[in-house]
């Protein structure tokens, strides 16, 4: 508590000394023109936090754009390789269909022969 009163009586102390001194350095050429460069410095700062702003938010919208079409992209190849699948699943039905038709009728066949013999 002790610092917080010292920085206060330091502020004001510091204050009141601008206050009065003020009026000398704005008399003074070399302060002003001192002033004059900050405020300039300040000036192209802001500027170039305003390009910078910009810039980042054109960069932001670049990703963005870049990423929602990746998305896009993957999602068309995910509902491709579902569909290609579901093909194939198909085929794979119809071999397993064809094959069990197929040794029935070869179990059929050898039954009628084996039938046949024993008559």
């Amino acid at each position: 508590m002790s610092y917080y009163k010292y920085f206060i009586c330091f502020s004001v102390f510091f204050v009141g000394s601008f206050a009065f001194d003020k009026r000398l350095l704005l008399n003074d050429p070399d302060v002003m023109t001192e002033l004059k460069g900050l405020s300039l410095e300040v000036q192209i700062l802001k500027q170039k936090s305003f390009q910078l702003e910009h810039d980042l938010a054109q960069k932001s919208a670049d990703v963005t754009l870049k990423m929602k079409q990746e998305l896009a992209t993957t999602t068309q190849d995910l509902a491709n390789n579902k569909l290609d699948l579901t093909k194939n699943k198909l085929k794979l039905a119809k071999i397993k269909q064809s094959k069990i038709t197929s040794n029935s009728g070869i179990k059929f066949e050898l039954k009628n022969f084996l039938s046949f013999r024993v008559n």
